[in-house]
């Protein structure tokens, strides 16, 4: 599992929009947001650079990565 720090991700349409993109990706990702802190925690089987570039190009920036 990795932990993102986003920086721009504000609502849940946001949290839909990154989750949209990383389906995209890997359609058996699995997202689970908190809007509050700002963070995704993200269960893929993509690289962590590949699934940060992801979120960048759905228009949010990855401030930070944690791997668990």
């Amino acid at each position: 599992m990795i932990e993102f720090k986003i920086q721009g991700m504000v609502c849940g349409g946001c949290a839909n929009s990154i989750d949209k993109s990383l389906q995209g990706i890997d359609p058996d990702v699995k997202v689970t947001a908190d809007i509050k802190s700002g963070t995704i925690q993200v269960e893929s089987h993509r690289d962590q650079a590949v699934l940060a570039s992801r979120i960048e190009e759905a228009g949010f920036k990855v401030e930070s990565a944690t791997s668990y």
